[in-house]
């Protein structure tokens, strides 16, 4: 049995257009596709971050929250 191997951005994106909660933080409640979303938002600024020709090489330090203070 051959298994499919996918990268987090695939999978991120397989979650478009799923309004179903999929993250919890405190009373916050976030859709699959709201999180997805904020993953796309994220990665076309650090795109766009890059120097011209530069490889796509980023490293990121981040609370394990998706918003500053869950509340």
């Amino acid at each position: 049995m051959e298994s499919t191997r996918r990268t987090v951005a695939e999978l991120v994106q397989a979650r478009w257009g799923d309004h179903r909660p999929g993250l919890w933080c405190g009373k916050q409640v976030l859709t699959h596709h709201e999180v997805a979303a904020g993953a796309a938002a994220r990665a076309a600024l650090l795109t766009d971050l890059l120097p011209p020709g530069a490889p796509p090489h980023i490293g990121v330090l981040l609370d394990n929250t998706p918003i500053t203070r869950c509340g």
